[in-house]
């Protein structure tokens, strides 16, 4: 495919990951939250011991950028793997 060819640049390559974290971290947790009937980012933030405001940021394409321990906790919170 013409994206298989893309990503043998290594300049496409890195762009290509950060794209994915950017913007498809926050779709998943978007996701993920919608899926929990009576949950809210107030909710979330409980569970993973967070602030709102933090959620608010995770859950913004491109505002914030997790680190792992946030993504264990988050996935911690769902009950769900971490991939």
């Amino acid at each position: 495919s013409n994206l298989h060819g893309k990503l043998k640049d290594p300049k496409y390559r890195k762009a290509f990951v950060s794209s994915q974290i950017n913007i498809g971290i926050p779709l998943q947790i978007r996701a993920l939250l919608k899926s929990r009937p009576g949950w809210t980012q107030k909710t979330l933030a409980a569970r993973t011991g967070m602030l709102q405001p933090r959620i608010s940021g995770l859950m913004t394409p491109g505002k914030t950028k997790p680190n792992i321990q946030t993504l264990i906790r988050i996935a911690e919170a769902f009950d769900c793997g971490l991939m």
